[in-house]
């Protein structure tokens, strides 16, 4: 069994609360990624935003007008089983990996399927954190 630690990606880019929605979206574009971790100073969770959520957002706005702070995180040390479960259940992307609420890593759907298994073959097709 493996893993989340064995299939996350890290060093996890992320975003503060205060940058703005632009800052986002050019991460977003630079990384090509469709969600970004928001952190404090300290690297401790505190929402996630993605593509969607700020898709329609003026580019002065603040990351914090748009992210969703009631995420849904793994542990490094959980099964590879149960981020799949995760994601089926809440219909989401993507999962910040933290330990003890700071992010160690992200594991998205592609991640947790990159090993051609068919469990993961229930879930819908989004690439991007649902709200």
């Amino acid at each position: 069994m493996k893993r989340v630690l064995e299939q996350m990606k890290w060093p996890v880019i992320s975003i503060s609360k205060g940058c703005s929605v632009a800052a986002a979206r050019a991460k977003l574009g630079y990384y090509e990624i469709d969600r970004l971790p928001v952190v404090d100073i300290s690297g401790q969770l505190m929402g996630i935003v993605s593509t969607i959520d700020i898709a329609n957002a003026d580019p002065r706005d603040l990351v914090s007008e748009y992210l969703t702070r009631h995420v849904i995180s793994i542990s490094p040390l959980a099964q590879v089983e149960e981020a799949i479960a995760l994601l089926c259940e809440h219909d989401i992307g993507g999962l910040p990996v933290t330990l003890d609420n700071f992010v160690v890593g992200i594991v998205t759907r592609a991640d947790v399927d990159s090993d051609g298994s068919d469990d993961f073959e229930m879930l819908p097709d989004k690439a991007l954190v649902a709200n």
